[in-house]
C-alpha cells in the first residue's frame, strides 16, 4: 500500500460517534454500518487531509502497537471500507 496515499469518508454519509463507537448510515443502500473503537478512531482520521502514513503513525502511537500490526490493519480497515463504500481515495 502507498503510504502517500489519501483517503477521506464519502460524501453525504450521516454518522455520530457514542462513546468509542460509531455508527455511518448509508441512505442510498439503507444500510447501517457500526464500527468499533479502533474503526471509529481509523473512520475519524479519513478526512482527506491524513495520509496513510500519518494515520499508521497515529494508530501505532494511539494503541501501543508494532508498525507492522498497525500496518496489517490499517490495509484490512481500508479494503474493508472500500467495499462496504464508505471511503473515497483523494486524487
Amino acid at each position: 500500500m502507498d503510504l502517500a496515499k489519501i483517503f477521506k469518508r464519502k460524501e453525504g454519509l450521516p454518522w455520530q460517534e457514542m462513546e468509542e463507537l460509531a455508527l455511518v448510515l448509508v441512505p442510498h443502500s439503507q444500510e447501517a454500518h457500526e464500527l468499533n473503537e479502533t474503526a471509529t478512531f481509523l473512520w475519524k482520521h479519513f478526512d482527506g487531509e491524513n495520509t496513510v502514513a500519518d494515520i499508521l503513525n497515529k494508530l501505532s502511537v494511539e494503541y501501543d502497537i508494532d508498525d507492522k500490526t498497525a500496518f496489517t490493519d490499517l490495509a484490512e480497515s481500508i479494503d474493508l471500507f472500500h467495499q462496504i463504500n464508505l471511503i473515497d481515495e483523494v486524487l
